[in-house]
Parts: structure tokens; C-alpha cells; sequence
């Protein structure tokens, strides 16, 4: 469970709003040694990470988790947390009646007949970064993120990537809607 945010609205009421994430990986910056943190969430259906539903107010929660961690931090670390993404996992051989818990611990134990995962989401766009955020026994990084490597530089196969000011304006729009939202509640719209 994570740290609420917490906002002042109008009238001086208070949004706080706080949550579950399914998985929050954690590593260390490579040049900075602050932490880097990112947020999946599994899915049993086909739900893409689609940003044009973001900036529209859609789909809020998976990034609400990572800049929550962003805002407050992390209780078993000291200091500055960097967002290095967020995604949902598709787990398309676990069945739909499971719990988001129990869809984790399936996952973890690869418990499961079929292994077809999808990703989708946002990524940090810093090739280091990315690198860190792999498991250190990780052979080949495409099972963990949909990104490759080229000459060119680091792409993502199912999402989009962003740098830190990309990020930084991504959480403002996120955050904006969800007092937005509260505002709206309170004059009963």
C-alpha cells in the first residue's frame, strides 16, 4: 500500500489518494545512486498503455502509483525517487478470476501454463536506467521491457519512452485531473 498523495482543494478540503500496486521494481540510478522505481500492473485483458488517454484523464492509476512513489518516497529508502516507468503486464495464461495478489504470486512462480505476456507503458528513456531496471540474471532485457537497442539508440516496442521533463509534465497532467476529479465531487458534479 502506498502513501497517499495528498492535495488542498477548494473550500480547504484535502484529497488524499492512495493505493495498491500489483509490482514495484527498485534499483539504484547508475549515475546518480538515487532510486529508481517502476510500477506494473497486471492485467488479464487487453489494456494498453495509451497516453492520448492520459492527457484526455483516462487511465490515471498506474501513473498515480509511480508518481505517488515519486511524491512520498519510499519507506524503506532514504532520498530522491526517480520514475523509471510504469507498464501493465498482460498475462493472458492466468485465469481472469484471480486476484491482482494472486495473479503476482502466479507470476513470480511462474505458476501458469501459457507464457504469452505483453508489456505496455512508459519508460525512462536513459539506456543506463533501463539497464538498471533489469533483473541482474535477465539474458535477454525483452523479456522484461518491450525495448530494444540499435545504433540508432533505445526504442520501445509497445509504449512510448520519455525523458525526465517528459515525466515531470506527464505528472502534472496526471495530477491536475485527479484534483480536477475531487473538485468536481465536491460540487457534486
Amino acid at each position: 500500500t502506498l502513501s497517499p498523495i495528498e492535495r488542498t482543494l477548494s473550500r480547504d478540503c484535502r484529497m488524499k489518494i492512495s493505493g495498491k500496486a500489483d509490482r514495484i521494481d527498485l534499483a539504484a540510478d547508475p549515475v546518480s545512486g538515487k532510486m529508481l522505481a517502476r510500477v506494473i500492473d497486471y492485467k488479464t485483458g487487453t489494456h494498453p498503455f495509451d497516453a492520448t488517454r492520459v492527457y484526455n484523464g483516462f487511465d490515471l492509476q498506474l501513473l498515480l502509483y509511480l508518481f505517488t512513489l515519486q511524491e512520498n518516497g519510499i519507506p524503506t529508502h532514504a532520498g530522491e525517487v526517480i520514475p523509471a516507468g510504469a507498464y501493465y503486464l498482460h498475462s493472458y495464461g492466468l485465469p481472469s478470476s484471480l486476484t491482482a495478489a494472486e495473479q503476482a504470486k502466479r507470476v513470480k512462480n511462474a505458476d501458469f501454463e501459457v507464457y504469452d505476456f505483453t508489456r505496455s507503458g512508459i519508460f525512462l528513456s536513459e539506456e543506463g536506467v533501463i539497464s538498471a531496471m533489469l533483473p541482474a540474471d535477465a539474458a535477454d532485457e525483452t523479456n522484461f521491457t518491450p525495448i530494444t537497442y540499435s545504433k540508432q539508440g533505445v526504442k520501445a516496442t509497445s509504449g512510448l519512452l520519455a525523458d525526465r521533463e517528459e515525466f515531470d509534465v506527464l505528472k502534472e497532467v496526471v495530477l491536475k485531473f485527479a484534483a480536477d476529479c475531487a473538485e468536481d465531487i465536491l460540487d457534486g458534479r
